[in-house]
């Protein structure tokens, strides 16, 4: 009975050995093709993935055409005309069901790369709570007089349906109040919605609720690319509140003329960052902010910024980025400069800000900033003479690491 028993847990143990081995290896395969391929419009294009997946690709259209057969274990070329998309059904070896991958035909798309240090200010769609705490009252008890009605991450919009757009409204109007009750419209997560509050004198004899709260935040960042109807994308992440890391919904913004007066280098644990000089002035402007999103933030220039412009080059989208040596552009020295990094991995799937990884290898720029330093996010990234994407975040135990985007990422959200 025992050595049946033992027999038959040896079996299950390599049987499950065996399923989570093949579950890894398909995993894995998984990782490497993209759920959607963009390829340029009326064009020959060489797919390389070597993965050992095979199948079809059919016509989104019916009617479009044949089935074609694909094998993206080797290297092929596929010949796309004006618009139509395909749709590739893919299987592992041949046999086991993989996925299916969407071929969109895209246009030829150029964009200027520009990597210019710029001053960045934004106004925030309401009053952003960044938290809620208590204080010592005149009667000398603690109390908090904001804890559940408002958290981090709301937006005051009014006060006793009087519009507010800046800090300073709402707490004139908290400190007016005598201690009336207060009728707050703000919004949650997308959601409007009403809340009363009563404001509590503190020691000092000032009417408070208790929160901490910002109505805009400012600083410096790269402008990634200019398209040529004149519209930017920059940063390849959104502002987000830097206390309490949420992106901030915003009400307007400006770009404003920056020039690079310090540089901190960056240290393990320690990133460094850019001391830009900003005079926020009409002057200055330079451009309007249209949107902040997880990928950027997006708008159009006004004014050029500077005569030294490059010329357009081709998006090169993610099933074109390869392993090794790419280069960045920024102004950081003083003048456009592109500096030799190396991507280290390719997040094929990554539709977030940090598809790419990174590594600085430019003697030059690691000797003058140590990476990749705080400011340098939206630097543009360049392989084989092509536009792939931005440089987004810095790895605060090395900072000649870091993470960037893919351009049809950023893409995606300016759109």
């Amino acid at each position: 009975m025992g050595r049946r028993f033992l027999k038959r847990l040896i079996f299950f143990t390599a049987l499950l050995g065996t399923l989570g081995c093949l579950t890894a290896v398909y995993q894995y395969y998984l990782s490497m093709i993209p759920d959607a391929i963009n390829l340029k419009a009326c064009s020959e294009q060489e797919i390389d993935f070597c993965v050992p997946v095979s199948g079809v690709i059919v016509p989104e259209t019916a009617g479009g055409g044949s089935n074609i057969p694909i094998d993206f274990s080797r290297e092929f070329t596929m010949v796309t005309g004006e618009r139509e998309n395909y749709v590739a059904s893919l299987k592992l070896f041949g046999i086991i069901p993989y996925k299916e991958v969407s071929i969109r035909v895209v246009e030829e798309k150029m964009l200027i790369p520009m990597g210019t240090t710029v001053g960045i200010y934004v106004e925030t769609d309401g009053i952003l709570i960044l938290d809620t705490g208590s204080f010592v009252n005149n009667m000398g008890i603690e109390c908090a007089p904001a804890e559940g009605f408002l958290q981090k991450g709301d937006y005051i919009l009014a006060v006793d349906g009087q519009k507010i757009n800046r800090k300073r409204e709402l707490i004139e109007l908290i400190e007016n109040s005598n201690g009336r009750p207060l009728t707050v419209m703000m919004r949650r997560n997308g959601e409007i919605m009403s809340v009363t509050m009563t404001p509590v004198q503190n020691q000092s004899g000032d009417y408070k609720l208790g929160i901490w709260v910002r109505d805009s935040a400012q600083g410096v960042g790269t402008l990634t690319y200019l398209d040529l109807d004149g519209n930017f994308g920059a940063l390849g992440h959104g502002i987000a509140d830097t206390d309490s890391g949420v992106l901030m919904d915003m009400n307007r913004g400006e770009l404003y003329r920056s020039k690079v007066v310090a540089i901190e280098k960056g240290q393990s644990g320690h990133p460094g960052e850019i001391t830009g000089m900003i005079h926020y002035v009409h002057d200055n402007i330079i451009g309007t902010i249209e949107s902040n999103t997880p990928n950027g933030v997006f708008g159009n220039l006004s004014q050029q910024i500077t005569d030294n412009v490059l010329q357009p080059v081709e998006v090169g989208y993610r099933s074109e980025v390869h392993l090794g040596s790419a280069q960045i552009l920024c102004d950081i020295s003083g003048e456009l400069t592109y500096y030799d990094i190396r991507i280290d991995s390719i997040n094929i799937n990554s539709n977030d800000n940090k598809g790419l990884t990174i590594t600085v290898t430019d003697p030059e720029l690691l000797e003058m900033t140590g990476g990749i330093v705080q400011g340098m996010s939206g630097s543009p990234i360049l392989q084989d003479g092509k536009l792939i994407g931005a440089v987004t975040h810095v790895l605060v135990r090395d900072s000649a690491k870091g993470y960037g985007i893919f351009i049809e990422n950023m893409l995606g959200q300016a759109s």
